[in-house]
């Protein structure tokens, strides 16, 4: 049985930047970091991670789509506000077409 990836949130970060695309968007900047996913994640943009192992939080890929979806949002002009009521539950194909990823 294949167990779906597990990533903690540096690793997230890392993991966003090879998907982002630079469009040179000057009103949107991407500087993953820790603190940016925490906060998306408290707006609840973010689903919640999947768990803690000592003090490391585990993310998947779900939550990657989540990411690459509201920057490319966020890119095209939409509010945080505007894009948490455009992303809550959707499906993962949903979360793909908006980042834009075959």
């Amino acid at each position: 049985m294949e167990t779906e990836p597990r990533w903690t949130v540096e690793q997230l970060v890392e993991l966003s930047q090879g998907f982002i695309s630079h469009s040179g968007s000057k009103r949107v900047r991407w500087n993953p970091n820790p603190r940016l996913i925490r906060y998306y994640a408290s707006l609840g943009l973010l689903d919640r991670p999947f768990g803690v192992r000592g003090h490391t939080v585990y993310y998947g890929p779900r939550h990657l789509l989540q990411l690459l979806a509201i920057k490319a949002l966020q890119s095209a002009g939409e509010p945080l506000g505007l894009i948490q009521e455009r992303l809550q539950g959707m499906n993962d194909e949903g979360l793909r077409s908006f980042a834009q990823l075959p």
